[in-house]
């Protein structure tokens, strides 16, 4: 997982337990994080326009050159189904080939309840990847594509994960460990979390 800057570990602590009480609030979406992805050749800055958490801006890797492409991503924890939903927008800002699918890495033992895809695309989970493609035209350069949408149980903290994968209409592909994008955590770092914040709320 990709080192940012996180929210001091008390702050997570104490917005976890927050997160675990959760009943039925009158609100039954709640936008918990948005934020804006550029892409070099090898390296992402990420904007955090807002998180419930407290992230800041960070990047990873070298930030030269001119962006490639961008995902602007955001999040809702739904308390009426206890699910985290994340939607992205894909951008195709310089890459001459249209853009024909995107992987998103998700971390072992995390199973979507559902991928929603734009029309013309399809969604699925393939092994630790949510998956959009399409057999169709794709993104050309300049334009973008939203409805990417991924439900999974439970709410989630927003984590960042390395390893994106654009495939273009030319049959290639591009990543990069240093091309990273929002996701849920995985498992025993949500259990783990949880005990600590409970540790807390125990000694209090």
């Amino acid at each position: 997982m990709v080192a940012q800057n996180p929210p001091s570990r008390s702050m997570l602590m104490l917005s976890l337990v927050a997160v675990l009480a959760i009943g039925a609030p009158a609100l039954a979406a709640m936008q918990v994080h948005v934020s804006s992805d550029n892409y070099y050749a090898n390296g992402t800055n990420v904007d955090i326009v807002y998180d419930i958490f407290g992230a800041t801006d960070f990047t990873v890797g070298q930030i030269a050159g001119e962006i490639l492409w961008e995902i602007t991503e955001k999040a809702w924890w739904d308390t009426s189904t206890n699910q985290t939903i994340i939607s992205y927008t894909m951008y195709n800002d310089a890459f001459a080939q249209n853009i024909t699918s995107l992987h998103v890495p998700v971390p072992a033992g995390i199973v979507a309840a559902s991928v929603l895809a734009p029309p013309g695309w399809t969604g699925a989970q393939v092994g630790n990847e949510i998956i959009w493609q399409t057999a169709g035209v794709g993104i050309p350069m300049f334009e973008s594509l939203d409805t990417m949408i991924v439900r999974y149980n439970g709410l989630y903290p927003i984590v960042f994960m390395p390893n994106v994968v654009v495939d273009f209409a030319d049959q290639t592909a591009m990543s990069s460990p240093n091309w990273v994008v929002t996701t849920v955590p995985e498992p025993v770092t949500v259990l783990l979390l949880a005990l600590g914040g409970w540790a807390i709320t125990r000694r209090r």
